[in-house]
């Protein structure tokens, strides 16, 4: 089915999302109280994560086959080799 990877794409969009917003720097000392600048960029950005990952889930969905093999978008990664571990 191609050797994109699709689901670990769509798993990892979010998890930078996070990180990204996590990321923010605190507002300064002496900042006004209520909606700051900073949630507000908090916000957009988490909102930008969401929809980057809802087009690549979207696409994905439309890449698949009715027709095609019965497992779709699968990834095989090795982890622990010696006990058979994938």
């Amino acid at each position: 089915m191609g050797s994109f990877p699709w689901l670990t794409v769509i798993g990892a969009i979010p998890l930078v999302g996070a990180l990204v917003t996590a990321a923010i720097p605190a507002p300064a000392e002496g900042a006004p109280a209520g909606k700051s600048a900073r949630d507000l960029f908090a916000k957009r950005l988490a909102l930008v994560f969401s929809l980057a990952t809802l087009v690549v889930s979207v696409v994905m969905a439309l890449r698949f086959k009715p027709s095609g093999p019965r497992f779709q978008f699968t990834e095989n990664h090795s982890w622990v080799p010696q006990f058979g571990v994938h």
